[in-house]
């Protein structure tokens, strides 16, 4: 890649916008609320005005543009192929494709959970760790395995899916993805709503940060809720890393603000449900590049002459 890119990150909630440097630096950003009901053009057109915005404040001409996306984009077209629950519209055309013909630079395009452990392999709290598990819990649940410096990832580029892993047969409220899945049960998404239906909450806006607030300042419903989440974490990490032997895990996404308020609870509990050799040697950490983890790894994608397209640019 040149000197600075474009970074967008879409996730369900927002859209997080930067001009990122090489080296990691991101010289300034923005972001939008995500609109599940927007057209596709729209979207691109809103995201384009904003990051020419900030690439003419921070004085600099990116060369090109990465973009990290909920779900499965395909590489080669930048369409949804599956898990664009959060923003339909990406699965009717190519984001990348038309980001890099409204900005006239190439363009790359990954999963988000994947372009975040990129990120915090290159930049974060990975980078001191050849092999580790990254979970990003934001609106729903991502991630993916670090193993010997190399993201795991499918035959094609396909992204795991920790989202999808069952923790509590039969339970939950198939808001994303499977039943009594991770993401249906601790996403944020599913905190929210769950804390809404159990305590009757109004109209009244409602984030997960603010329920994260709520449960360190003392509120029953809300603690029961992280309670039940670290439980079920627990649980997620401790099967994959008896599966995959790796035994440092990060944790991102909104939810790793909460800092040791999350992490302490998950790192005790982990023991529950990890295999002696592996559970001695566990150790849970909070992501260093929080929400920005996901923008900073697009630059893996940038890195690779073969991970970018070019679209009438």
């Amino acid at each position: 890649m040149n000197k600075f890119a474009y970074a967008v990150d879409i996730g369900g909630t927002s859209i997080k916008l930067g001009i990122i440097s090489e080296s990691g630096e991101i010289l300034m950003r923005s972001s939008l609320k995500t609109a599940k009901d927007m057209p596709l053009p729209t979207l691109v057109k809103k995201i384009g005005l904003q990051l020419n915005e900030i690439a003419a404040m921070a004085g600099v001409k990116p060369a090109s543009v990465g973009i990290c996306a909920p779900g499965y984009p395909d590489p080669k077209t930048g369409v949804l192929i599956d898990g664009s629950g959060a923003v339909p519209s990406l699965k009717t055309g190519s984001i990348s494709r038309a980001l890099s013909t409204f900005l006239g630079v190439p363009a790359g395009i990954g999963n988000d959970g994947t372009c975040a452990a990129h990120g915090e392999r290159q930049f974060g709290a990975g980078k001191n760790h050849r092999s580790f598990i990254y979970i990003c819990i934001g609106t729903g649940i991502g991630g993916a395995i670090v193993h010997e410096g190399r993201v795991l990832e499918g035959p094609n580029g396909e992204p795991p899916e920790f989202g999808a892993i069952c923790v509590r047969p039969g339970q939950g409220e198939s808001r994303r993805g499977l039943k009594g899945s991770i993401e249906d049960l601790a996403g944020g998404r599913a905190l929210v709503e769950t804390y809404k239906s159990e305590t009757g909450w109004g109209d009244e806006p409602l984030a997960v940060n603010d329920l994260r607030e709520k449960a360190i300042s003392g509120d029953r419903a809300a603690i029961r809720l992280f309670d039940d989440a670290t439980d079920q974490l627990a649980q997620t990490i401790g099967g994959l890393i008896n599966a995959s032997c790796v035994t440092e895990c990060i944790i991102g996404g909104g939810l790793s603000k909460a800092g040791s308020f999350l992490i302490d609870p998950i790192q005790r509990k982990i023991v529950q449900y990890t295999w002696k050799m592996f559970a001695d040697q566990a150790r849970v950490h909070a992501s260093k590049l929080g929400n920005d983890a996901g923008m900073l790894g697009t630059l893996a994608l940038l890195q690779k002459p073969e991970e970018l397209r070019t679209y009438g640019a």
